[in-house]
């Protein structure tokens, strides 16, 4: 489904254009598909540490940098 269509079915939901997911307090979400593995390295790095996202990306020939990936983070919880 495109953003488009997602957003037009989903009126009541607020769609962000541009990040590649979304840490809403807790709860991330992303378009899904080939993208999905920065949501899945961005928690790996939030709840384990960075060294273990970045060995993770190396595994899978993925250029990891959260800085460069384009995200929004709202309302962050603390690190446990």
């Amino acid at each position: 489904m495109s953003i488009d269509k997602f957003a037009a079915t989903f009126a009541k939901i607020k769609v962000l254009r541009g990040p590649r997911f979304v840490d809403d307090n807790g709860t991330v979400t992303s378009p899904g598909g080939a993208s999905s593995f920065e949501p899945a390295l961005y928690l790996l790095g939030k709840h384990f540490g960075d060294l273990l996202s970045e060995k993770v990306a190396r595994e899978l020939l993925v250029d990891w940098n959260l800085e460069k990936i384009p995200h929004k983070v709202i309302h962050q919880l603390p690190k446990k």
